[in-house]
């Protein structure tokens, strides 16, 4: 099963979706980071810069991508065993530029374009006025879903990436601006045999984002009862003025 919405405030309306129920979890842990150091924790996190365009930086309390830097997680992160999530801000430097949030990932970037060699993602291009949810298995690239999102260079999103090891759920709200929101939620059993959690952003020297801070955590699983209100009109079209 496959679900998507998005919407834009004063355009049309979308789906709502209600989860309801809970089950318990084994291992509950979380890692929070919001920059404010001088240099990047070592202790929750390991780096991968595939060419010499590649750039982690620390700015204003953001951390700079630039060039398809990577950030992986020093942890394993298992969906199967314990639900995931992986919530935070991201800030569009530009607009040519992607964020590219993975689970079950493993953190190493393949050959020239240096895409995630093992993953299950998301993937979003503003230029392209759309995200992806996709994966990577051994360096084959498979599109699972796509969907329509307005992003222009400087708008600042919340997202939050749920995976249970059986699905692969996406939210994002934009801060601020016209309310821009979407959410999907793709049913995907995929193993990789990896478990980090990897953001990192496009290849060319150009492009650049700020992430401004990253929580994940295991999080009880939703209840199997699940209720879908449907309201007419999805999607709009974002309208700067």
């Amino acid at each position: 099963m496959t679900i998507g919405c998005n919407r834009v405030a004063r355009f049309g309306a979308c789906a709502l979706m209600t989860l309801l129920g809970a089950t318990s979890i084994s291992n509950a842990d979380i890692v929070y980071d919001d920059f404010t150091g001088g240099s990047i924790d070592n202790s929750k996190w390991t780096t991968s810069l595939p060419h010499s365009s590649s750039a982690l930086s620390l700015s204003s309390n953001r951390l700079r991508f630039q060039g398809r830097a990577f950030l992986n997680s020093i942890d394993d992160w298992d969906p199967v065993t314990d639900p995931v999530t992986v919530s935070g801000r991201w800030e569009f430097g530009n607009i040519d530029d992607f964020l590219q949030i993975a689970t079950r990932s493993e953190g190493v970037p393949n050959s020239f374009p240096h895409e995630n060699k093992n993953a299950l993602e998301l993937w979003i291009r503003p230029s392209a006025g759309e995200f992806r949810i996709h994966q990577f298995v051994n360096g084959s690239e498979l599109n699972i879903f796509t969907m329509p999102i307005s992003i222009q260079a400087g708008d600042i999103f919340d997202f939050e990436v749920f995976d249970d090891g059986s699905s692969f759920s996406v939210n994002l709200t934009e801060v601020g601006g016209e309310g821009v929101s979407a959410f999907a939620s793709v049913n995907t059993a995929l193993d990789t045999g990896f478990k980090k959690v990897t953001i990192h952003n496009r290849e060319t020297a150009a492009m650049f984002g700020y992430l401004h801070e990253i929580t994940i955590e295991n999080v009880p699983t939703p209840g199997a009862s699940m209720v879908m209100l449907s309201a007419a009109g999805i999607a709009g079209i974002r309208r700067r003025r």
